[in-house]
């Protein structure tokens, strides 16, 4: 085989191992409710399990698949999923699959029973509404927003947005450098106690419950809604020593994370943790010592 021969056999060996990771994207889906959860509207033969994340099993028909409204995951299922993204795939059949030659990416969000929904742990700054597909208004802010879990929508939004996913984007790009997203949100002058309207994405009325680092509810700090929990707190693990919750939610804590281990419900306002005993643990506080939580 003469030289110009065996450059062209080493350029398509080259070419067949490197398209097929420029097809590819990873997003994170999770059932955080143990509820069935929609992550975009994917083909079955665009979807593999790449890792799973969480303690609960993800088995392929049971606790996670593709269906006819796309990749679902079910009964506390956390995982990243690989989805084949080249010519002629891409979210939703026939879309044209035009990631990742220009950076963005299209999901399809649904708020079917009426109820939040989380579709994908995206940046405030990679999402735009696309086309509302649903007779109930899809408002940002309102109905749709981005917080610290992703995109989400709420009260019968259904819709496709478009995912900016180019370099240093992408599904949970950025390493939670978001608020609620891993760090924690600063203290600002013009906060006003219990959190309503648009503020962090709105919804706050059914009530929930906000996590501060220091005493008296100083410091930095993160807030969940009610029905909103956090299998684990990343940046701010064991460093919460306030908790006010609002609007007769309750702010249920675990010393470990996936809600296991020693837990206790905190309602109301826990201005000091040093003075909250671990009732399993007595001779420890839940100072500093909180992995996981849930508001209800």
């Amino acid at each position: 085989m003469n030289v110009k021969a065996r450059l062209g056999v080493a350029a398509a060996v080259f070419a067949s191992l490197v398209i097929p990771s420029l097809a590819q994207n990873s997003i994170k889906c999770e059932s955080g409710d143990g509820r069935r959860n929609y992550c975009g509207s994917y083909r079955p033969d665009q979807v593999r399990l790449d890792r799973q994340i969480g303690g609960s099993p993800c088995v392929q028909g049971d606790t996670w698949g593709v269906d006819g409204r796309g990749l679902w995951v079910d009964r506390g299922c956390r995982a990243y999923f690989v989805i084949r993204g080249g010519s002629g795939y891409g979210p939703g059949a026939g879309s044209g699959g035009n990631y990742p030659d220009n950076g963005q990416n299209s999901i399809k969000c649904e708020s079917g029973d009426g109820r939040r929904n989380y579709c994908g742990s995206y940046r405030p700054d990679q999402v735009r509404l696309d086309r509302q597909i649903s007779g109930s208004p899809c408002v940002q802010g309102d109905t749709w927003g981005v917080d610290g879990r992703g995109l989400w929508v709420d009260r019968g939004c259904r819709a496709f947005f478009v995912i900016r996913g180019g370099p240093g984007y992408g599904p949970g790009g950025g390493g939670g450098s978001y608020p609620g997203g891993g760090e924690w949100w600063h203290q600002d002058p013009g906060d006003t106690w219990p959190p309503h309207g648009n503020w962090h994405g709105g919804n706050w009325s059914s009530g929930g419950a906000c996590f501060y680092k220091d005493t008296n509810f100083r410091g930095d700090y993160f807030c969940l809604r009610r029905g909103e929990s956090r299998d684990a707190l990343s940046g701010y693990g064991d460093s919460i020593s306030s908790i006010r919750a609002f609007g007769g939610a309750v702010a249920m804590v675990y010393d470990d994370r996936n809600f296991s281990g020693a837990r206790d419900p905190i309602n109301g306002p826990a201005a000091d943790l040093r003075n909250f005993r671990v009732t399993q643990k007595p001779n420890h506080t839940w100072n500093d010592r909180i992995s996981s939580v849930r508001v209800r």
